[in-house]
């Protein structure tokens, strides 16, 4: 028969099993919510109607949507995934860099009309930029959340619209000047015209 000392030790130890059980079966529960949430908000990023793109904090491009990947002009996410973008020409050409670090810093960031040439798909568009730092439970930026608005139709529609309406002005101007003319023309032919007949009578 076991002493109480034993039976005791014994008892500890299945609380100790039961209660780091508990606490595994809780880290594995929340890992897998976390997975799942992770998942989810990546299904969630992937399937937005603008570009979408995510940075570590060391400037490693971690994910690439599928309008991103349209606006870029290249095949798949992969070709640009694993860059880091300060060792992209085009962010460097184009001053995103200065922005990126901004984000990268804690400040978010909002950069319109910038006409941008992609480095891999070579494909030309007019975009507008957004950061959002993503921050950690200290506080401390993680990744920066960028978000790219393809505005190209948008700018051709604005250059249409200019340019019709700087064809409409010099129309009109040209209107305006041959009124003019015709005008004095008139004028001068009822101005000789009155001289004329005042002299007959």
């Amino acid at each position: 028969m076991p002493c109480l000392c034993q039976a005791h030790t014994i008892s500890k130890y299945l609380i100790f099993c039961y209660n780091n059980n508990i606490k595994i079966k809780h880290k594995i529960m929340k890992e897998n919510y976390e997975k799942t949430l992770i998942n989810l908000s990546k299904e969630a990023l992937d399937n937005l109607p603008f570009g979408a793109y995510v940075i570590d904090d060391e400037g490693i491009i971690l994910f690439f949507n599928k309008e991103m990947t349209r606006i870029s002009g290249v095949e798949e996410a992969k070709e640009i995934e694993g860059q880091n973008v300060f060792d992209v020409p085009s962010y460097q050409k184009y001053g995103l860099l200065q922005y990126i670090k901004r984000g990268l810093e804690g400040s978010p960031f909002r950069l319109k009309g910038i006409q941008y040439i992609s480095h891999v798909g070579k494909k030309e568009s007019f975009r507008d930029y957004y950061g959002i730092p993503i921050k950690n439970e200290k506080g401390e930026v993680e990744k920066l959340l960028c978000i790219v608005e393809d505005t190209t139709q948008r700018k051709i529609l604005e250059n249409q619209v200019v340019e019709e309406i700087e064809e409409k002005e010099k129309m009109i101007t040209e209107i305006r000047d041959r009124l003019d003319k015709d005008m004095n023309r008139i004028n001068d032919v009822l101005t000789s015209t009155k001289g004329y007949l005042q002299e007959r009578t």
